[in-house]
């Protein structure tokens, strides 16, 4: 790949990243309430619940968002019955 090549392309990317700065995403939180089955685990809620938010993330991120959200220890397991809240972040439009 030529010099003149590589020049537009990182002018591109320059472009792209520059357009993100000046018009940053805002996210609101919409909380949903989630009622444990049995054997069920926080990561498998999490990968129901990751679609639907509009914020891009891990599923691991998003797992830890629900422990911190609900003050859960990681190292303790939830129980059927308990109530989580999820929470989704949503683009503000």
């Amino acid at each position: 790949m030529g010099k003149k090549m590589l020049y537009i392309i990182a002018m591109v990317a320059v472009a792209f990243m520059v357009s993100g700065w000046l018009n940053p995403v805002e996210y609101r939180i919409e909380k949903r309430i989630h009622t444990v089955s049995a054997g069920q685990t926080v990561w498998e809620i999490a990968t129901v619940y990751l679609p639907m938010q509009d914020k891009k993330m891990s599923t691991g991120e998003f797992v830890h968002s629900i422990y911190k959200v609900n003050g859960i220890d990681p190292k303790l397991y939830i129980q059927p019955g308990d109530m989580l809240v999820i929470p989704l972040e949503m683009e503000v439009k």
